[in-house]
């Protein structure tokens, strides 16, 4: 019986466009066969929880007293187990960007990611929760081998290079103490659309 396809699309409105990164991505874990109640997973989900990154959301169940305003916001993963994300957000401009989404009651972290590759980059240095901003300059304390599949996938299909730690592989390096403070950087403006008077939550 083959995998029911990872979908990152359905129900999206126009305004959106997703990444064609995340879109093979989802593509990926269904053709290697890391497809679990509707969520790609980076390893096997059935031999441990080597890393809790999971794409896409079969249910739009993250959405739910979680995200503000879905309107601008579409989510992507999760990077956590505490219910951090990466989704696509617009800007009041209308020009979408790739951002860290806190749980709050975990990571902090609300702030603009450079792309969609670094992305999938900072997947796979192999921290178990690449939700942990604070974790980033330095490399994960497992090695990550159950990531060897989608690692070698990262650097064939996409040319880039394994990074050791998640600074390296966002090319954060000139302002790396922002990026592993708790907050993350203070002048971010997804952080300061989410903190603004009249940002909408949906529930």
């Amino acid at each position: 019986m083959s995998l029911r396809p990872v979908d990152l699309i359905s129900g999206m409105p126009d305004r959106f466009t997703m990444p064609i990164e995340f879109l093979e991505l989802a593509a990926w874990t269904t053709q290697v066969g890391n497809v679990h109640n509707g969520y790609g997973y980076l390893a096997d989900p059935r031999i441990g929880e080597h890393c809790l990154v999971a794409i896409g959301d079969p249910a739009r169940t993250s959405w739910a007293g979680y995200l503000v305003d879905p309107d601008r916001l579409w989510f992507i993963a999760a990077t956590g187990g505490e219910g951090s994300s990466v989704c696509l957000w617009l800007d009041d401009d209308g020009r979408q960007h790739v951002v860290h989404h806190g749980s709050g009651s975990g990571s902090i972290l609300f702030a603009v990611l450079p792309s969609p590759l670094a992305v999938l980059r900072l997947f796979a240095v192999g921290y178990e929760e690449p939700c942990w901003n604070t974790d980033w300059g330095e490399p994960p304390e497992q090695d990550g081998a159950a990531l060897g599949l989608y690692r070698s996938w990262v650097r064939e299909r996409w040319g880039v290079q394994p990074a050791r730690t998640g600074i390296e592989a966002l090319g954060l390096e000139d302002v790396a103490d922002q990026w592993i403070a708790v907050n993350g950087p203070a002048n971010d403006p997804f952080l300061h659309w989410l903190d603004r008077p009249g940002t909408v939550v949906r529930n």
